[in-house]
């Protein structure tokens, strides 16, 4: 399964990496339930990575985005 550092992740989204990004974007994908930590008991670690969900990959395929 592909893997992003939030940072890839913004900068595909066209934002920028900063708290309030965080707090509002990433935060809603996760509760959406469209990406998910690779490391959940620690959300801290500067190894953490996040992965689409099946849920995520759906929806990227149904507003036409190849992954």
């Amino acid at each position: 399964m592909q893997t992003y550092k939030r940072a890839e992740i913004f900068a595909y989204a066209g934002l920028k990496n900063e708290t309030n990004n965080i707090n509002r974007s990433l935060k809603v994908l996760e509760t959406m339930n469209l990406v998910e930590m690779t490391i959940k008991d620690k959300p801290r670690s500067s190894l953490q990575m996040y992965q689409l969900t099946d849920k995520g990959k759906e929806l990227l395929r149904k507003v036409g985005v190849e992954i």
